[in-house]
């Protein structure tokens, strides 16, 4: 059952990502809030704590409307974010 968790996370993760900047692009709020809450949710299962309270602060940024903060925070993590789901896949 685990696996197919992870492997959820895995396949669903880079997608979230993409949409989170989509939603930074275009300047809509609600969808910065509900992915980097996804986000921040996959990266707790995978205890990746820090990275999940930068998604966290990411989300807090967009409801308080200070999308470019949420911006600039997202593009600071983006590489990192991706090469650690890229390291646990394959150390899995």
């Amino acid at each position: 059952m685990m696996g197919v968790v992870l492997n959820e996370i895995y396949y669903n993760l880079p997608n979230c990502l993409s949409e989170l900047n989509a939603s930074l692009k275009s300047n809509d709020s609600f969808g910065v809030v509900t992915y980097a809450s996804r986000a921040k949710s996959a990266l707790q299962m995978l205890r990746e704590d820090q990275l999940a309270l930068i998604f966290s602060s990411i989300e807090d940024s967009a409801k308080r409307g200070e999308l470019r903060l949420a911006e600039n925070t997202f593009s600071s993590v983006f590489n990192t974010t991706l090469t650690r789901i890229t390291n646990i896949k394959e150390a899995a």
